[in-house]
């Protein structure tokens, strides 16, 4: 497999670093989507394996697909292949895109959604329409980014609902309140594909990159029953503070549908999450001598917080020198500048960073809101960031990570990665003071 960071040897300075480096890498591989999907999905025959349960492809006519998020345009490639001549067409929704046979590619915006958003899934809303619900059968990939790339407003514009988007992130309101938000103000999200595909059975192959893998919030749960209210809706924005800003701006919410019936021909997988990515990882270190320890999959906290809460938690292990985490950090935006969660988080850990020490954060998309993945920290990094006369809390004050580690240089660039399981962190330490 071709290197997957492709500034790998340039940041390959020190032993340590190439050890990290190569850590990383292997859990950046062990997500790859069509390699998992390789894995995950087997055509015998006519016989179509997932997970150990098994569809016999010629109980139906036809056989759609439909892909949303980061992990669609790779997965739909994997699927033409596969199927070949079984599959009648579908459509896929993604960041990045490209000629398929029968598939229509369409590149959507993200984080933020725009109006081709809305025609893509306008798109999408058509060709699952054009199947026969009692004959066909629809697969369907769900991955990160799908809340924003498969989008279509109701009651409220899509102007207003960029800004409500910002708003709610500016407010650090976790997925979990974000999506509730989006999912009363959608047309598709919270169950309701579901109810506009309703009764064709569907396979729905979800790639989590949300806290918990709670595949009712993973795209926003477009095939999945979902509990959220109206009233939760609005708790949300009351919460943060932004009812009064937005109640004239949206002319109602949509309530997600709550009858069973529309889920009772809807088979949802879970094909993958970080802990795939950080098992990997702590394989390969065994692999290269070192000791890991997995501390958490589900870290939560504020990005400027993040090496000090790993460090913390990895204090209690005395036997070990490699801590990995996985999970989503909040960003608290109080400047003007660029970057994203693991490169500010990466930053801060300079701040109080040890000889000793590297600290790595990275998006598994490789994207973290720029075109860099993330950044290191060690001292290598602090020693260059002097030589320039960079003052970090500077950099962190405006939330300018990514020209400060344009500057230095010791930021990872990946390009889309083509998966998405959340934010990745690697902690390493040598005996040496």
């Amino acid at each position: 497999m071709p290197k997957i960071i492709k500034n790998k040897s340039l940041l390959a300075k020190t032993r340590q670093r190439k050890i990290a480096l190569e850590i990383v890498e292997a859990g950046l591989a062990a997500i790859q989507t069509e390699a998992v999907l390789s894995q995950k999905v087997k055509l015998v025959g006519n016989q179509l394996r997932i997970n150990g349960r098994q569809f016999n492809l010629n109980d139906y006519q036809k056989i759609g697909f439909l892909g949303i998020g980061k992990c669609a345009f790779k997965s739909a490639r994997f699927f033409e292949k596969l199927l070949k001549a079984k599959l009648c067409g579908g459509v896929v929704i993604d960041i990045s895109g490209g000629r398929l046979k029968k598939i229509k590619s369409f590149i959507g915006s993200h984080p933020l959604p725009s109006a081709k958003n809305i025609v893509a899934t306008k798109a999408a809303i058509r060709f699952v329409k054009s199947l026969d619900p009692e004959k066909d059968l629809l697969i369907m990939v769900i991955s990160g980014g799908g809340s924003s790339l498969f989008f279509s407003p109701v009651g409220i514009s899509l102007k207003d609902f960029q800004s409500l988007t910002l708003d709610l992130q500016k407010s650090k309101a976790d997925i979990y309140k974000l999506n509730t938000v989006r999912k009363h103000l959608s047309l598709v999200k919270g169950g309701k594909l579901a109810k506009i595909i309703y009764p064709l059975k569907t396979i729905g192959l979800v790639f989590s990159d949300v806290i918990g893998d709670d595949l009712s919030f993973i795209a926003s749960g477009p095939l999945v029953l979902d509990k959220t209210t109206n009233e939760q809706a609005k708790k949300v924005l009351q919460q943060y503070g932004l009812w009064q800003r937005y109640k004239g701006k949206i002319a109602e919410f949509s309530e997600t549908p709550k009858d069973k019936k529309y889920f009772k021909n809807i088979q949802n997988f879970l094909i993958l999450n970080n802990q795939t990515a950080l098992q990997a990882m702590a394989n390969k270190a065994k692999q290269l001598g070192l000791k890991p320890k997995i501390l958490t999959d589900k870290l939560s906290c504020l990005n400027f917080n993040a090496f000090q809460a790993i460090r913390t938690r990895a204090k209690k292990f005395k036997n070990h020198n490699l801590f990995l985490a996985g999970g989503e950090t909040k960003v608290n935006i109080i400047g003007k500048g660029k970057g994203g969660r693991n490169l500010e988080a990466a930053l801060a850990g300079l701040v109080q960073i040890k000889p000793n020490e590297l600290f790595l954060a990275f998006a598994s998309d490789g994207i973290d809101n720029t075109d860099f993945a993330g950044g290191v920290s060690d001292t290598l990094a602090l020693l260059e960031a002097k030589k320039l006369g960079l003052k970090i809390k500077e950099y962190l004050k405006d939330n300018d990570s990514y020209n400060f580690f344009k500057q230095i240089g010791d930021y990872l660039k990946t390009g889309p990665t083509g998966s998405n399981v959340s934010d990745l962190m690697l902690y390493y330490k040598t005996n040496r003071e």
